[in-house]
């Protein structure tokens, strides 16, 4: 058995259609030797302890170097002399197929047994019949030669936080630890099963991503940078990393499985509790997020509209006044340059105790600061 799809969903050129035009799974099978080779001595199976399940039609065979596709749909009652149906239907994602000429463990010729998380996409050997290199393929390839191009991957690092004291608890063990969020900005589910992840941007297979973890369309991934990979499990949604991010300011990189870039950030010192990110998700623009949001949609609290403020300086020292809500707290943010993509915070949040509060910042050298005031919800 060379080729199993078993979620015949479409995309793009993937998959075919049965005579009648149903997409149900199918299996294909491939002769490697220089003679023809009659399948009727051969059954099917989805398990192991009913192995004549199916038994081939009389008239099967398969010639010398010879793709052959069988429907696993339960439809035996469609079958032809040109088009065969089992009368069992493969599992969608998870599960076997096995070839035996009796009904025996000892009698089994070949098995599959495959775990394909992601509709359209098949699993097999390559290069054909090599049964010790089998792998989940991108590019489905009915009746011919099996393709192991990699197709691209759009999942990018959306935001992450290399400070967290107080913002998020790992659920696996309850500890502030650093975390980062892939989002996947298609439509379509995304399989990251091979790719790494990696906190340089040299080392391509730093930590491999566990077989099976996906990302759905527009969805997120938290993963947790805290050097504890034995903590997952298919029970927990999150990963966990074998690396852990630094706050002095680091990268991370995502890296397909033949270690070409899927997607990369480098960033500097990080605030306590302050995440960065992307805004909006997926966008190539950077800024620091008062209000981390793993697992969510990324949000920019905006400056106070109608915003009424008096800026005084006096040798190195500014002082920015500006009318507030009693009780409501506030954040001072600055810039050297417009051009700078974050917003940096300037020391602890102010709770303002009038309508009207005074927030003070030493310059020094700098000759010249952008600030904006943000409220904190």
């Amino acid at each position: 058995m060379n080729e199993v799809l078993p979620n015949n969903f479409f995309l793009g050129t993937n998959g075919i259609t049965d005579r009648l035009g149903d997409r149900d799974p199918w299996v294909e099978l491939y002769n490697g030797g220089t003679n023809a080779l009659s399948l009727a001595v051969y059954f099917l199976a989805n398990n192991y302890t009913n192995l004549g399940q199916w038994p081939f039609p009389s008239n099967a065979r398969i010639g010398p170097k010879q793709f052959l596709i069988v429907w696993p749909d339960g439809e035996p009652g469609e079958s032809t002399e040109a088009e065969f149906h089992t009368s069992f239907r493969i599992a969608p994602d998870v599960g076997s197929l096995v070839l035996s000429t009796g009904k025996d463990l000892g009698s089994v010729n070949d098995y599959l047994n495959y775990n394909v998380p992601v509709a359209g996409r098949s699993y097999g050997s390559f290069p054909d019949g090599a049964v010790s290199r089998r792998r989940v393929f991108s590019a489905v390839t009915p009746n011919a030669t099996n393709d192991p191009a990699i197709a691209p991957i759009e999942v990018r690092i959306n935001e992450w936080m290399a400070d967290n004291r107080a913002t998020l608890a790992d659920p696996a063990d309850g500890d502030y630890e650093d975390w980062f969020e892939l989002y996947n900005p298609g439509t379509n589910t995304v399989d990251l099963g091979g790719c790494s992840l990696s906190d340089t941007l040299t080392n391509t297979m730093q930590w491999r991503i566990p077989a099976g973890t996906t990302i759905p369309g527009h969805g997120y991934l938290l993963v947790w940078a805290d050097g504890e990979p034995a903590q997952n499990t298919p029970s927990r949604a999150d990963l966990h990393a074998s690396f852990s991010l630094s706050k002095a300011g680091e990268a991370i990189a995502l890296f397909a499985p033949d270690g070409a870039v899927i997607d990369a950030i480098t960033f500097g010192p990080q605030a306590t509790d302050v995440s960065q990110g992307r805004f909006p998700d997926g966008a190539a623009l950077i800024y620091s997020m008062t209000t981390p949001t793993p697992r969510a949609g990324n949000f920019l609290y905006p400056v106070l509209p109608d915003l009424r403020a008096d800026i005084t300086r006096s040798a190195d020292s500014v002082l920015i006044s500006f009318a507030s809500v009693p009780g409501r707290t506030y954040r001072l943010e600055y810039k050297e340059r417009l051009a700078e993509v974050s917003w940096i915070p300037l020391g602890s949040d102010a709770i303002a105790g009038a309508s009207v509060l005074t927030l003070s910042n030493r310059m020094g050298v700098a000759s010249q600061r952008f600030y904006r005031v943000v409220r904190v919800e």
